[in-house]
């Protein structure tokens, strides 16, 4: 005769058994992933020798802020001559009123005055390097006395906008990764906090392909990248850091 449990057993089993299911069902697949924001270059067109460099690597920056200044002795030393050679066509514009016949003349001095003089600020411009956004000094390596060649990067400036996360989901759970689906996204960092975001683009063919791909078990292992956009007005998710998706 087989064994019988007590009476009092089967309903807590019962339980039990019901807790575990629901347990499981509720529990979704997160999935992880490395914030990317976008970074700005920033240098100079003609180059020079450092003179001054007044921000660090994780400042916060604001739009036009001065983070190099370049020498500019040269650049200044030509400027007052050019302003000069400009107040001297202005005098003489001002006297070829009472001599119509020399107007043409004196407006076309002052025309290539002025537009040497504009040359000369925009080369003063080019040596004050600014950022050219709001954000955060992500890298820089520059001593006074270093000589920066033109085009070369000075300050990289991530200006923490558009943050996006890419996450690699596996065929089986790809379904609900729409383009277009919000989901809740959460920060390592911001433990406390969650933003919504927004599948922006989906591959369409595996990011890794086994070289034979025969039963259902390997099938399983493919996957797919999905890019997620997050919403994060206040600019708080830096770049490098870790968050957690949550599908819908």
């Amino acid at each position: 005769m087989g064994k019988t449990f007590p009476m009092d057993f089967r309903p807590r089993a019962g339980v039990v058994l019901c807790a575990l299911l629901l347990c499981s069902c509720s529990q979704k697949v997160q999935f992880g992933g490395t914030v990317h924001t976008a970074a700005v270059s920033v240098g100079s067109i003609t180059g020079g020798r450092v003179t001054q460099v007044l921000v660090s690597p994780s400042d916060r920056v604001v739009a036009g802020q001065l983070l190099v200044r370049l020498d500019d002795r040269v650049q200044q030393a030509q400027k007052k001559v050019i302003q000069a050679r400009l107040d001297q066509a202005q005098e003489q514009l001002a006297e070829a009123q009472f001599a119509p016949r020399y107007l043409p003349e004196a407006r076309l001095a002052v025309e290539q005055a002025q537009a040497a003089l504009d040359s000369a600020n925009a080369a003063l411009d080019e040596l004050m390097i600014r950022s050219p956004a709001n954000g955060v000094v992500e890298s820089i390596d520059l001593q006074p006395g270093d000589i920066l060649l033109p085009g070369d990067t000075a300050v990289v400036v991530n200006t923490l906008k558009d943050p996006y996360v890419t996450i690699y989901v596996p065929q089986q759970d790809l379904a609900p990764f729409a383009v277009g689906q919000s989901l809740v996204v959460r920060s390592d960092a911001l433990p406390d906090e969650t933003f919504v975001g927004m599948v922006e683009e989906r591959d369409s063919s595996a990011q890794f392909t086994p070289r034979n791909v025969q039963t259902a078990d390997d099938r399983a292992t493919l996957t797919f990248g999905v890019r997620i956009r997050i919403k994060d007005a206040g600019n708080r998710l830096y770049e490098g850091t870790t968050v957690t998706v949550l599908p819908p």
